[in-house]
This record gives structure tokens, sequence and C-alpha cells, in this order.
């Protein structure tokens, strides 16, 4: 939980103000989940007489640029299960606006979530040129190296590449290779 305020004032003759109303910033937390989609939650900003108009929740890049932009209405959590194969790492900050006008928004802090890198391979191919499965490719996000090694039943290697999109058509030296 935030630490919450209140604030007072003393002139120089040493009159002291009524206290202000209690401010609590809100504090914002995100998680990644196992579907990868990121769960975020925060506290109800609390400091304005009239109270909370609703929440926006952004999303950057790591390197700045808006992403998305999310309206959470009054809810104090929000689900972001929008794909995103090319940026790694998000940056989410929420944004309040007061019911009374006049007032600036209120700022959350920031969270960010870096998400998991992915491999996908299939467990079968069928590489008799067909059109269809004909090599056996892997697929990845946010993987910065790569390397395929393919070896035969008694462990001796026929095949290596270090470029994803190369995959294997099934050979060794020209020749199809027997299935297993």
């Amino acid at each position: 939980e935030p630490a919450c305020y209140q604030v007072t004032y003393t002139d120089v003759c040493d009159n002291t103000s009524a206290p202000s109303i209690t401010a609590c910033p809100m504090l914002l937390t995100g998680e990644q989940l196992d579907d990868g989609s990121v769960q975020l939650n925060w506290n109800a900003y609390e400091g304005w007489a009239l109270g909370v108009q609703g929440y926006i929740v952004e999303k950057y890049t790591d390197g700045g640029f808006l992403l998305d932009t999310f309206d959470a209405g009054t809810n104090t959590t929000l689900t972001d299960v929008t794909e995103d194969a090319i940026h790694q790492v998000h940056i989410y900050v929420v944004r309040a606006t007061a019911n009374e006008g006049g007032l600036d928004e209120a700022v959350s802090n920031v969270v960010v979530i870096t998400r998991d890198p992915s491999i996908t391979y299939p467990t079968a191919f069928t590489p008799n040129a067909d059109g269809l499965n004909d090599r056996f490719i892997v697929h990845a996000r946010f993987v910065n190296g790569f390397q395929l090694s393919i070896f035969n039943r008694w462990g001796e290697l026929i095949y290596i590449t270090n470029d994803i999109t190369q995959g294997w058509d099934g050979t060794a030296d020209g020749k199809v290779m027997p299935e297993g």
C-alpha cells in the first residue's frame, strides 16, 4: 500500500491551516500470466474532493514509444491480452482524472514487464515434397541466438544451422533420412 499523506501550512505568524484532504497516490503492480497476458492492479487514487472520474492505462516500449492506451473506467485492474511479437519489454503507467475540472491528472509509478521468450517446434513433419510440413522449422519469439542440431538415432550429427528460418528438410548428404 502506498503511503497516504495530509498537508498543513503554517504562515509567518504561526497560523496553521486545517489539514488538507488525505491523499493516497496510486501504486501500480503487474505480472505476466501463463497465457502471456499481463495482469495490472493499482489502488484507487484518493485526494480529490469529488473523486476519480476514470483511469487510463498507457503501454510504452522500452524506448518510450506509446504502443496502446486502455480506458479502464473506474476499475483498478486491467488485463492486457494484446499480442505483440515485436516488443519484448512493455512499460505501463496509470493516469487518473478527477471528477472536478481544473485539476491535474494523477500518475502512478511505472511497471516494466519483460515478456518471456517462446520457442515452439513440431513433434513430427513429413518431408515428402507435398508442400505440407516438408521442413522441420522452429518458431521463436524474443530469442537472441539460435542453433538447430539434428542427430541420427546413433547420436551422430547430421545437420546443423544457425538460421532459424532455414529448418531441416529431412536429408543428410543429399539423401532422405529414414523415419525415426
